[in-house]
């Protein structure tokens, strides 16, 4: 069974030889990595090159800076064909069984578009363990949750050929528009026309550091300071986040224009609502006080409530 593993680095010197170290140890499979460095300025493109030499089986792209979604963006549209595909951090530790275990849960679905969405070992930044990411009945199974908040990480998903040509769909409907994760197009796809499998088994150490700290813990379970701290980190990403505000608008209606007849008419309406709360006075203030979506929010609400009001989707 052939893998081909898509990285995106950027300044990634720190932890990226042990990351592929980990690729290169999968079992039960034979993997091909392509890399995209997206502009990096200290010693990662130093680090790839060397392992191109050590390593036949690793393809890089050199471009400028241009985000980690832009950049998985084009990794997704420049890959060469294979049956299988993952998406890779720069930063974590896969276990040697990762790819293996994936593909067999994905043979077993009779659905031909099927994305393998696994849990997270957390770990520090010396890779000490610290908790186990999500929950074991843990399951994100709406479309609108995915789009407003996903909790699902890409460097854990593992899908099929079919499930990666239908994302392109999007993309190119898109066009250059929209800078949304891959992780977010890749299982709200599946999640209307394929099919979703969660494994609550951990096969992958998830390097918890100044970059990444919100996405490693449930709200819910933070501390007052944890929770001071997720609520300061969000204000600074939201000053930060004016280039990308409309995305969610410009994702639904990519939806809408590609699988308006193939998905549910709940799944239908609801898109539909995200892409018209902007119309007009009327809808955006019902978006903000009486949302019908309330009941798929899985961030805390006043941080919906916040990205409503200032129109941020």
């Amino acid at each position: 069974m052939e893998v081909l593993v898509m990285m995106s680095t950027y300044n990634g010197e720190k932890y990226l030889e042990e990351q592929i170290e980990s690729i290169a140890s999968q079992t039960g499979v034979t993997v091909k990595l392509l890399v995209r460095d997206d502009g990096s300025t200290d010693r990662t493109l130093e680090i790839l090159h060397n392992y191109q030499k050590k390593y036949s089986w690793i393809d890089l792209i050199e471009e400028e800076n241009i985000g980690a979604p832009g950049s998985f963006r084009q990794l997704v549209l420049d890959v060469p064909k294979c049956k299988y595909y993952a998406f890779s951090d720069q930063d974590d530790i896969w276990h040697p069984q990762k790819l293996e275990t994936a593909i067999k849960r994905i043979n077993q679905s009779s659905n031909s578009r099927t994305l393998y969405v696994g849990n997270q070992n957390c770990v520090d930044a010396e890779g000490r363990f610290l908790n186990r990411r999500l929950p074991d009945h843990f399951l994100q199974e709406n479309v609108i949750s995915t789009i407003i908040q996903n909790d699902y990480s890409g460097c854990t998903m593992v899908f099929d050929d079919c499930l990666l040509e239908e994302v392109k769909k999007i993309y190119r409907e898109m066009g250059h528009h929209s800078s949304l994760m891959h992780d977010i197009c890749f299982l709200s796809v599946a999640q209307l026309i394929g099919n979703v499998i969660y494994d609550p088994d951990a096969y992958i150490d998830f390097r918890r550091h100044g970059d990444n700290f919100s996405e490693a813990e449930q709200y819910m379970n933070m501390s007052i300071r944890k929770k001071a701290e997720l609520f300061k980190h969000k204000w600074r990403t939201f000053k930060n986040r004016k280039s990308t505000r409309g995305n969610i608008c410009i994702y639904c209606k990519a939806l809408l224009n590609v699988y308006a007849n193939r998905m549910s008419k709940n799944d239908y309406d609801n898109i539909q609502y995200l892409t018209e709360y902007k119309n007009n006075l009327l809808n955006w203030i019902a978006s903000i006080f009486k949302n019908r979506l309330k009941q798929y929010y899985r961030e805390p609400k006043w941080n919906v409530m916040l990205k409503f009001f200032f129109r941020m989707y």
